[in-house]
């Protein structure tokens, strides 16, 4: 409507004056809230019907705002007289600036269909339900939640605060439909990573849950080099009931053979199996077409038990230890008297720490701790009623055997990390063995050392002969052939590793990118300095200039470049280096963790999802667990 027809009456706001007539019209309200158009368009269309149909001539249709997402049908429309006749109403009232500024917050009002809507279900097939139910079943299989915890009031409340529209599928909604589906779309992810792999290395183990069913757990580890990266991935594929009734080891081979072709692994894609060393376990991956080796860190743990805790008087002495320990651990006046013994005499103010056979570290930390609060042992002993003590000579005794296990829980935490190699094996028996021989030299009446040497010598004895070792010991760049004994197996593992390479360069097809006939040159290699580690007794302070006369170019380049740092990470130096055939090689050889502590982890994550009051889950619901548990980050 033009707003030239219409004045605002000078004495009486709530009407206006017709322009034509100089007629007064009342704006349906005494101020502008309950102002409407409908009386000023009512005079026009009936007193003044040649300036009404000027006006309806030109009216025009505008849009409004679109609905919801959760609304369909078309738009709807708005008469623009109505709109400018609101207009004229709000500009002849002439409210204040705070009533203009709510008028203009509220320019568009929701429909009645849209406030029903905002308030309605999410139906369970809607994009913000799935993906709620999606992120819920994601949490209960990475934090090992039970099933039932959909289904806690507590929970609840939580989801219907934060959604109050969504409605949570029940726990056999969840265990029977939702985490199989999330297992098979991981499961397809993990089929799409590995399925360009070209070899690939793998850990084992067997275990029992509580419910007495046998399982066998499958790790891949590979490394994955597209777009260059240069990076290991670890794998958990299975952890799946073991079938066969007795774990006899062409069984347990024949099995796992059986459980990889599933995956779509060949066997000739296997480069190295890891696995304790059960003799089962040993004869099921002995003496086939890919290497088999024990896994380290149980191999250096049978050293320590067989030297330390198989004597007699070692044996008393940990009994003791462990009684004493038990007796602050459990006793809640015992507690407290340490607590106000070690305020008093101004010791740590730590409690004792029991160990636990199956954690190889604890026994040390243990005994450690055990010294660390021998006053408090001590000065306590007559207020606590201790049926045991310990002499003089067994104080020393004990002292002396934590000093020699030191060395041993500096290794297990190098070799246990999951960035671990099959490369660091051989440098760090000799740091252990020259560790030892240190200690030999010294005063020590226990003989601990010196046994300990022995046993370490008659065991990993053949270890610098292993094929395997030597070649992913002089493919690391952090030690080459810089750490080995002596000159014969230095030679051994360079002579391994031409032959090797050899292969690599006759399967080529593209042979410009390796110039074996370029000239040696001789290269200076000065100084490298390396922070105190386990590395430290056998890594050189410098290095002499070295002459190469090997054909093979790539591999005199190799040795003549100084070594990286220990800390540095070796898979960011093969993915710069141009070596393209030891690059190959090194893609391979370092695949290989050190050790078979990725599929104990899957265990233990095991341990979690079946407890006592979950020891109902059928086998195939903790496969589904486990396997999510481990992999999520590959759909993440």
């Amino acid at each position: 409507m033009d707003i030239s027809y219409l004045n605002q009456c000078p004495y009486d706001a709530s009407k206006a004056q017709c322009s034509v007539c100089n007629k007064k019209i009342s704006k349906g309200g005494r101020n502008s809230w309950t102002f409407t158009p409908q009386n000023l368009k009512s005079h026009l269309m009936i007193e003044h019907k040649n300036e009404f149909m000027k006006v309806t001539a030109n009216k025009k249709k505008r849009k409004v705002l679109p609905k919801s997402d959760s609304e369909t049908g078309s738009e709807e429309e708005v008469d623009l007289t109505v709109v400018q006749t609101s207009k004229v109403c709000q500009e002849v009232s002439k409210p204040t600036s705070l009533q203009n500024k709510i008028q203009q917050s509220k320019v568009y009002q929701p429909t009645i269909s849209s406030m029903f809507e905002s308030k309605a279900p999410l139906a369970y097939n809607s994009s913000r339900a799935l993906h709620i139910t999606d992120l819920i079943a994601k949490m209960i299989a990475k934090d090992q939640f039970p099933f039932y915890q959909v289904e806690k009031q507590g929970f609840k409340n939580l989801v219907k605060f934060l959604e109050p529209r969504y409605t949570i599928p029940d726990r056999t909604t969840f265990s029977r439909n939702i985490i199989p589906k999330l297992y098979s779309k991981v499961s397809q992810k993990i089929c799409d990573v590995i399925k360009n792999m070209e070899f690939a290395s793998f850990t084992t183990d067997l275990w029992s849950s509580n419910n007495n069913t046998d399982y066998l757990s499958l790790t891949c580890h590979f490394i994955d080099n597209s777009n260059n990266n240069f990076t290991r991935e670890n794998i958990l594929l299975e952890v799946i009931p073991f079938k066969p009734m007795y774990h006899l080891g062409e069984d347990i081979y024949t099995f796992t053979i059986e459980t990889l072709e599933k995956w779509g692994i060949k066997e000739k894609q296997i480069h190295v199996f890891l696995q304790d060393n059960a003799p089962n376990m040993v004869k099921a991956f002995s003496n086939r077409e890919f290497f088999s080796f024990g896994c380290f860190s149980h191999s250096l743990q049978l050293v320590i038990t067989d030297v330390l805790w198989k004597q007699k008087d070692h044996e008393e002495l940990l009994k003791k230890v462990r009684q004493i320990v038990g007796i602050f651990k459990h006793s809640i006046t015992a507690n407290k008297l340490l607590n106000s013994y070690q305020k008093q005499e101004k010791l740590p103010e730590r409690k004792f720490i029991q160990d636990v056979t199956t954690r190889w570290n604890s026994t040390y930390l243990m005994i450690t701790r055990f010294l660390e609060q021998k006053k408090s042992v001590i000065g306590l002993a007559p207020y606590i009623h201790l049926k045991v003590s310990l002499a003089n000579e067994e104080w020393v005794l004990l002292d002396e055997i934590s000093k020699v296990l030191e060395i041993f829980y500096l290794v297990t935490l190098t070799i246990c990390k999951e960035t671990s190699l099959l490369s660091e094996v051989i440098p760090v028996l000799r740091s252990v063995s020259t560790y030892l021989e240190k200690e030999v030299s010294k005063s020590n009446k226990s003989g601990i050392p010196e046994k300990l040497l022995s046993r370490m010598n008659e065991k990993f004895s053949e270890y610098e002969q292993n094929k395997l070792l030597l070649l992913s010991t002089i493919l690391d760049p952090r030690f080459k052939d810089r750490v080995f004994s002596g000159e014969y197996e230095k030679c051994q593992a360079q002579n391994e590793l031409k032959l090797e390479l050899h292969v690599i360069y006759k399967n080529f097809t593209d042979t410009s990118t390796v110039s074996p006939e370029t000239e040696p040159e001789v290269v200076t290699i000065y100084q490298h300095t390396l922070d105190k580690s386990i590395f430290s007794h056998i890594l050189p302070d410098h290095r002499e200039p070295m002459q190469c006369n090997s054909v093979e170019a790539e591999i005199e380049k190799y040795l003549n470049e100084d070594l990286i740092d220990e800390k540095e990470n070796i898979y960011k130096y093969w993915s710069k280096s141009k070596l393209v055939g030891l690059k190959k090689l090194a893609a391979k050889y370092h695949s290989s963790p050190s050790t078979s502590v990725d599929s104990e982890r899957a265990f233990s994550t095991a341990g979690f999802i079946c407890s006592k009051s979950r020891n109902a889950l059928n086998p195939t619901k903790i496969r589904n667990l486990i396997f999510l548990s481990k992999n999520l980050k590959y759909i993440d």
